[in-house]
């Protein structure tokens, strides 16, 4: 049986930002409905740490705010193959630097799952906490759209 990761990521600190930690600990709390093989690791602004997240899984699933030149609390759900070619749409978030850095350096090691994404547009990453009006509006959207793409994927596996 494969080994699948909900990775959460982004600073809660910094609004939409921390959309992927919100979710994560939305699916944590929720876990029926959900399959018993998914397993769950905050990611937040951990950097490096994320290698040995990302070591220890055959399929990792992360969250996290995206510029998807969408309308606030549009999601999409894609490949990393997608993000590396950039075939279809800037992928961005506050950390977005560090996150491609170190996925980039999982593959050198021979250590990167099949990697994928479930990304929310965000609206402000300024500093200070709560999400935006847009994105706060969607968040049942995104809740149901989440878990419905979780378990495709665990269906397919």
């Amino acid at each position: 049986m494969k080994k699948i990761g909900v990775v959460g990521v982004g600073n809660p600190l910094r609004k939409d930002d921390g959309v992927g930690i919100y979710l994560l600990n939305f699916l944590i709390d929720k876990k029926d409905g959900l399959s018993k093989n998914l397993l769950f690791f905050d990611g937040g602004t951990k950097g490096m740490n994320l290698l040995h997240i990302l070591a220890k899984l055959d399929v990792a699933i992360i969250i996290d705010a995206v510029n998807l030149d969408e309308k606030p609390g549009c999601y999409k759900f894609f490949k990393y193959s997608d993000v590396k070619s950039k075939n279809e749409f800037t992928y961005f978030n506050s950390h977005e630097d560090d996150l491609l850095k170190i996925i980039a350096l999982s593959e050198i090691l021979d250590e990167k799952p099949e990697i994928y994404f479930f990304g929310v547009q965000p609206k402000d990453i300024s500093y200070g906490e709560g999400f935006s009006k847009d994105l706060e509006n969607s968040m049942d959207e995104i809740k149901n759209q989440l878990i419905n793409k979780l378990n495709v994927i665990v269906n397919e596996l």
